[in-house]
Formats: C-alpha cells, sequence, structure tokens
C-alpha cells in the first residue's frame, strides 16, 4: 500500500468520561471563559498460674472501603477534534490552535468528564505539570496557566513569540520561535531567566538530567543540551533541520528533515554527547523508544509516494528488524504498557493495532474503525476517531 509521507508527533512514554453532547468546534469564541466541569475446639489444661491485672479494653470495628474502579473501556464524544497529547493513566488533555480552546478529560468510575475552555489568542503549544497546564500563543506573545485543581487562568507576558513548551526540573520552558533561545519560568509563571539555544528551536524535551531543544527553525542544524542546574547550554551538531526528539536507552533519538529522502537517524549519547548517524533504511517519520527497542516508523520509495514501513532497532547494536505489516498502512503509534499500539489504514479502515515483541500484530476488538489519533499513558491508551469521539483503554503489561 501507499501513502503520502507524513512526519509524525510521538509522544513517547497512558479513559473516563460522562457521556454528553458534543459542542460545534465551528465558532471561535472571543476572550476566555471560565472552565466547566459537568477451629477445632480444645479442652482445657488444668494448670495453676498466679494471678493476672486484666485491662479491658473497648472493642473496636475496622470498616474497609474500597474506592470504585474505572472501567476497562470508555468513551465520549468531545467538542474539539483535535489530537491528544498530553495524557497520564487517568487524564488526557488537548489543544485546538483556532480560538485557543483547551479540553481537559478526566477518567471516573462513572465515565469520562470533560471540561472545555478557550481562551481566545491563536494557541500553539501545550504542557502539563506543576499543578498546571500551560499554553502559548504566538501572536499574543503570551503563555497560559491554567490551575488543575481550581480552573483559575492567568495570562503571562512574554518578550517574544512563545511556540513549544515542556515542564520539568521545577520550571517551564518555553521556545522562543521569534527571536531564538527558551524561556525558563517558575510554576506561578515568573520568568526566571532566558536562555540562549541554536538557531530557531522548534521542540523541546525533558530528560532525566537536562532539557534538549532541536532547533529546525535555523540553519546551523544543532540540538542543544540545557543544564537545570545552571543553564549552561551545549550545542551538538546533528544535521539539517533536526525536527523530532525523543528519549530511551541513554540517548536522545533525533529525526532529521533536512534531506528529503534520508535512510537515516541520529543519536546523541546523553553521558558523552556525541552524535552518531544510524542507518534505518526507511525515511524515518518518527521514533518511538520502548521496552524492547527503539521503533522507527516512516517509509521507502520517493519523498511523495511512499510505502508504510515499521522497524525495530536494537539500541546496542543498532541491528534492524523489520516488522511484516500484512498491508497496513501506518497512522501513528504509541508505546504501552502491553504492546506497541498503531493506528493504521488497511480495506478503507483505520483501526488500532497491537504489535508485540515477537511481531504480531493483532487488531483490537470493540474500537471505531475511523481512528485519527493515538497516546499512550501510564496504565492507559487514548484514543480519538474522526467524528471527535475519545477513548480509553485501560492496558497492563503482559510480563
Amino acid at each position: 500500500m501507499r501513502t503520502r509521507r507524513n512526519h509524525l508527533s510521538i509522544v513517547p512514554l497512558l479513559v473516563l468520561v460522562l457521556i454528553s453532547s458534543a459542542c460545534s468546534d465551528d465558532d471561535p469564541a472571543a476572550g476566555g471563559v471560565a472552565p466547566t466541569t459537568l477451629t477445632t475446639a480444645v479442652a482445657p489444661a488444668l494448670t495453676t498460674v498466679a494471678p493476672t491485672t486484666t485491662t479491658m479494653v473497648a472493642a473496636t470495628t475496622t470498616t474497609t472501603t474500597t474506592e470504585p474502579s474505572i472501567p476497562d473501556l470508555l468513551s465520549v464524544v468531545v467538542p474539539l477534534s483535535v489530537g491528544i497529547p498530553v495524557v497520564s493513566e487517568t487524564t488526557a488533555w488537548s489543544l485546538s490552535g483556532l480560538g485557543g480552546r483547551v479540553q481537559r478529560i478526566d477518567a471516573t468510575p462513572t465515565g469520562l468528564m470533560v471540561t472545555a475552555t478557550e481562551l481566545g489568542p491563536w494557541a500553539a503549544g501545550l504542557a502539563v505539570g506543576e499543578g498546571a497546564a500551560w499554553v502559548t500563543h504566538p501572536d499574543a506573545r503570551t503563555v497560559t496557566r491554567i490551575d488543575e485543581a481550581t480552573g483559575e487562568i492567568t495570562t503571562i507576558a512574554m518578550e517574544t513569540k512563545p511556540g513549544a513548551v515542556a515542564v520539568g526540573f521545577g520550571s517551564v520552558w518555553v521556545a522562543n520561535s521569534e527571536d531564538g533561545g527558551v524561556t525558563r519560568l517558575d510554576p506561578t509563571g515568573t520568568i526566571s531567566g532566558v536562555i540562549t539555544t541554536g538557531e530557531g528551536p522548534s521542540t523541546i524535551l525533558v530528560s532525566t538530567d537536562a532539557v534538549w531543544v532541536s532547533n529546525q527553525y535555523g540553519d546551523d542544524g544543532t540540538v542543544t543540551r540545557i543544564d537545570p542546574a545552571t543553564n549552561q547550554t551545549t550545542d551538538i551538531y546533528v544535521g539539517p533541520k533536526p525536527f523530532s526528539l525523543s528519549v530511551g536507552y541513554g540517548a536522545i533519538w533525533v529525526v532529521l528533515v533536512g534531506f528529503p529522502d534520508d535512510t537515516t537517524i541520529m543519536r546523541i549519547d546523553e553521558a558523552t554527547l556525541e552524535a552518531t548517524e544510524i542507518y534505518v533504511g526507511l525515511n524515518p517519520g518518527g521514533v518511538v523508544p520502548a521496552p524492547d527497542g527503539v521503533w522507527v516508523v516512516g517509509g521507502t520509495g520517493s519523498s511523495v509516494i511512499q510505502t508504510s514501513v515499521l522497524i525495530r532497532l536494537d539500541p546496542v547494536t543498532f541491528a534492524i528488524t523489520p516488522i511484516d505489516l500484512q498491508g497496513w498502512d501506518i497512522r501513528g503509534l504509541s508505546s504501552a504498557a502491553d504492546a506497541m499500539w498503531v493506528i493504521a489504514n488497511a480495506d478503507g479502515r483505520r483501526s488500532a493495532l497491537r504489535i508485540f515483541p515477537d511481531g504480531r500484530l493483532e487488531e483490537v476488538d470493540d474500537l471505531p474503525d475511523n481512528l485519527a489519533f493515538i497516546t499512550a499513558g501510564d496504565g492507559a491508551v487514548w484514543l480519538m476517531s474522526s467524528d471527535r469521539k475519545v477513548i480509553r483503554v485501560s492496558v497492563q503489561s503482559d510480563s
């Protein structure tokens, strides 16, 4: 099967909904709106003992309350037909750029509960952490903070156009898409510093000991490492237009888009910062490190028309294991606890598949055949169909 090449946005390293009527996504609102929440008996022995003093203690009863569990499969129709890039086991967040519309989906024992908020200005980035959701608005030169507990909205003025955003090390990291560099905010939204990076920062990734920035929009072909303790930076050359970043196996994995027919990815060693070019035999669209290896999705053929290809890369030897897709055309993938989950096309359907370490493919039952987005988090996989239905599937490790 042949398809047009897509660069996939992957979220490596997670469904509760009160069934509600769908709201229209066609009419952007101006201004902020407060979020809403729709024995055996034994004969006694004859023994002489010294008298003892007995203390009477009142009897107590302990009652154990079991919390209701979240069902394994939940779904709900939501206002916004957009991706769900930020997820945990029980909560998913999504963003629509038009009108700066944010929707939060919480999984509960009674269903999925949706809270939609319209912030007004066009939005570009979304991240969640430090007790809040953070949304960037390039044209308005602002960042919005939405308190996770109260829903309170705070607008933070920026000196330049904010783009990508990530949370880690007690801070919020915002790419300055216009002037370059990264602005660091504390959890209250106060600017604590502006950090120089390579040219044109685009993607921000937080690892266990550093913050990484891909400088796609410039010409220097670098990825910048930021030490969160000192704000000191190191620029690492990887090649033209570093696009996506992912972390795993002691390395940062980089997809480049500067060479349309390239068949390699780049690996940056987290300890030595050495960059290594790795042949993968396909035009890479995304890299997903998983417990059983590093998965790479992309295509073969011309830069315009390509055949979908999926491989698993040994993170140490870089040996390639091709995955037989059996005619399926991959449109998105995410690593979950039980397997690699994939959205794929075949015979006019777009379904969810599980791909196991031994290469077996299994189509997931009881799901729509018009799926559009997929993201996995701790203990759950979240999907969205083209008709705005969000589905949460509980998953557990088979090990």
